[in-house]
């Protein structure tokens, strides 16, 4: 098989990777916007604020993804902890965390086109 052409489905396979878990703090972000607006609704936005969490959790590859995903794994549990006290500045801390990781991810998906 041709080497180049394995690299480049590579790398289009990391980048939409890394679209997914982009979206996936996106959706984090928007649920606790909801979840601090909404009185009625605060359980549900809540809820799935933490599923989406615990997803990124069980499917980052700590074995594959060496130093780094491991790093990423416990602030995804350490985020998830925080957002479960249910404590108003614990949300603030989650969504400035995953806004700082999206930026982060934003760049490295953009130095791969």
């Amino acid at each position: 098989m041709d080497p180049i052409k394995i690299y480049k489905e590579q790398q289009y396979s990391i980048k939409d990777r890394l679209k997914a878990v982009i979206l996936l703090h996106q959706g984090v972000v928007k649920n606790i916007h909801f979840m601090l607006k909404d009185q009625e609704k605060k359980e549900i936005y809540w809820i799935k604020a933490l599923n989406i969490l615990a997803q990124l959790i069980v499917s980052t590859d700590t074995v594959r993804g060496g130093d780094a995903a491991q790093a990423i794994y416990y602030l995804y549990e350490y985020l998830y902890h925080r957002l479960a006290s249910k404590k108003e500045e614990a949300s603030e801390e989650v969504i400035q965390f995953l806004k700082q990781l999206t930026e982060t991810l934003e760049q490295n998906r953009r130095k791969r086109k």
